[in-house]
């Protein structure tokens, strides 16, 4: 929806549109500018492309901090009305040898979970995880949570978590495996947490065997409902104006 009317999108997903569209940041390009301990990425996405509103210019800059911190800070700018939205896909999985992620220990700070039929299109109602497998309000190692979801359609979590209002240097989710952690701050409200559940053997990486559970997703960004429902935040970028996120990592060993 933009200024209320419907803005249709090409569906890459079923009849949803996933991660961008066909064309995503993931699968573009990118001018680089390395500067010091820091890389800076830019590109223009323009609205032909996939179809979202307004050529959209962006750019994202990694840096290495000298306190185990990587900050990921994301702006875009447009010359017409849009939605800026981004976030960090990354697939986390601590073992040094060729494990899942079901050793690992996860906490998130979010007591409840936006409901999603199968189309993974959020609604407005919010579900307690009090007591069910998808509860990491406490840090909780993952291969029994993951065990009990196995019998579902999803056959694992592929879900937003609400994180509501907090303070900056909470963290939203922490990563663990033995002595090596992870730490994650964003000022934003959700957290997607996706845990590979569906992976075969057709992806191939340097050190570990693609099948389910390799890997953990977890992606901070505006509750994605805020595009039709403004009680979950805005994701609107006005014309010319700059819009700006950043994700932040901890590491700990």
């Amino acid at each position: 929806m933009m200024n209320g009317k419907p803005w249709p999108l090409p569906a890459n997903e079923g009849t949803t549109t996933l991660h961008g569209g066909p064309h995503g940041y993931s699968t573009l390009w990118w001018q680089a500018a390395p500067a010091n301990d820091q890389v800076t990425f830019t590109r223009t996405i323009p609205s032909s492309l996939d179809g979202f509103p307004g050529d959209l210019t962006a750019s994202v800059t990694y840096t290495l901090t000298d306190s185990d911190e990587v900050h990921i800070d994301f702006t875009g700018t447009s010359p017409e009305e849009t939605v800026f939205n981004p976030t960090n896909h990354a697939y986390w999985n601590l073992n040094a040898t060729d494990e899942t992620i079901g050793n690992h220990e996860l906490m998130v700070a979010a007591q409840q979970r936006f409901e999603a039929p199968l189309s993974k299109v959020p609604t407005d109602h919010l579900l307690d995880v009090t007591g069910t497998p998808f509860d990491f309000t406490t840090p909780r190692q993952m291969g029994p949570q993951l065990a009990a979801l196995r019998d579902t359609p999803e056959r694992g979590i592929d879900d937003i978590y609400y994180i509501g209002e907090h303070d900056a240097d909470q963290p939203v989710a922490t990563l663990r495996c033995g002595d090596l952690g992870v730490e994650f701050y964003s000022k934003r409200n959700a957290l997607i947490l996706f845990t590979a559940n569906k992976f075969g053997d057709e992806l191939h990486f340097l050190e570990k065997k693609s099948r389910p559970y390799v890997g953990v997703a977890l992606e901070p960004q505006t509750a994605p409902r805020a595009v039709v429902n403004p009680d979950f935040g805005d994701i609107r970028l006005a014309p010319g104006e700059t819009g700006q996120a950043q994700l932040r990592y901890h590491f700990t060993y």
